[in-house]
């Protein structure tokens, strides 16, 4: 009876924690983007805001590579947090930590900026100025799909691609989903 217990245990079915999205393919997410920018994660704070714990990281920013900001300092609000030792994850969500060196594709809300596709739309920076590296973190966000071209690994491969993108869209050149 024990070996027919762990068969039905392991053919029933599977619990899978974490959030499903679509792939977003790079020019889908510089088509949503009303500012895509990098910079350096400087403050972290969280809060309630209608039940729900809110994260606002403070970003100073160091380029701007598309839209525009009059701030040298932007607010971005992510979902989860820990606030008075209680704490709420979202799987998907991004989560920037305090010295984060980060490439977000940015949505204006009320208060503050929220990152596009949730984590798809946050890239990781590495290495020394000049040569940075992009990575993407998951948090939980499970893709569904493939994308539809290679993402670039640097940050001036990245830059390139994102202005041939808004080059295109401005001329009626092919449409950003469509790729």
């Amino acid at each position: 009876m024990p070996s027919v217990v762990a068969i039905l245990v392991l053919l029933g079915p599977r619990v899978t924690l974490g959030t499903t999205a679509l792939v977003a393919p790079l020019p889908a997410l510089v088509s949503e983007a009303e500012l895509i920018a990098t910079g350096t994660v400087t403050e972290v704070r969280s809060f309630w805001r209608a039940g729900r714990i809110v994260t606002r990281a403070t970003l100073s920013v160091d380029q701007v590579l598309a839209g525009d900001t009059p701030e040298h300092a932007i607010a971005v609000d992510s979902l989860g947090g820990v606030v008075d030792g209680v704490g709420q994850q979202v799987a998907g969500a991004v989560r920037l930590g305090r010295g984060d060196r980060v490439v977000l594709f940015l949505q204006r809300r009320a208060e503050a900026f929220v990152v596009v596709e949730m984590a798809q739309g946050a890239l990781f920076l590495t290495g020394p100025p000049g040569a940075e590296r992009l990575s993407r973190r998951a948090f939980g966000l499970q893709l569904l799909g493939d994308d539809p071209e290679p993402w670039p690994t640097r940050l001036d491969q990245l830059r390139a691609r994102v202005q041939e993108l808004r080059r295109e869209r401005q001329t009626g050149g092919h449409d950003a989903r469509s790729r």
